[in-house]
């Protein structure tokens, strides 16, 4: 879980650090051309105006990467670490996960579950459960429902979810 965190922000680093290496390197061409160190007439071949074009494509490659990694900020999961020591590590499957949701949503009258994810940020594991309500109070189910997987995970795995995130996708009064 953490893992995968860091290898996303340490990609991030060198996709933004690749990128402002380039961009400097773009600007001090563009200064020593400006101040006269290198004569125009001396860039006016295929090879220079290529070279140029390609650092510009890789340029905004990198940049729209590291953008892209800026702004994602979840990531699906498979599985969830629980205790990690030197030699040893205890981990639940997502599907575990799924099966411990859908049973608990089941038990309700009136919800069923639709949809479980797992998603991981800086804050910690988000879960999200898609649900559908039929005549049912909406807020108290909902705060039902939270709080019994709040309380199974606790209870079952030592484990709390950094949030739970409900989306009704279907309520019938």
């Amino acid at each position: 879980m953490k893992g995968e965190v860091d290898m996303k922000r340490n990609l991030e680093r060198i996709f933004t650090t690749a990128a402002t290496i380039l961009a400097m390197i773009l600007i001090i061409i563009l200064l020593v051309i400006a101040y006269g160190g290198i004569k125009v007439d001396d860039l006016d071949n295929n090879l220079v105006k290529g070279l140029f074009v390609t650092l510009a494509i890789i340029f905004a490659l990198l940049a729209i990467t590291s953008l892209v990694f800026l702004f994602i900020n979840d990531d699906a999961i498979k599985e969830i670490t629980l205790r990690s020591e030197t030699a040893e590590k205890t981990k639940v499957s997502i599907l575990a996960v799924r099966k411990m949701v859908k049973n608990t949503c089941n038990q309700i009258a009136g919800v069923k579950c639709k949809g479980i994810k797992l998603t991981v940020s800086e804050y910690g594991v988000k879960l999200k459960i898609t649900i559908s309500v039929k005549e049912r109070d909406v807020e108290q189910t909902e705060k039902y429902i939270r709080s019994l997987i709040a309380d199974l995970f606790k209870n079952a795995l030592s484990f709390e979810f950094s949030a739970i995130e409900i989306d009704i996708t279907q309520f019938v009064p």
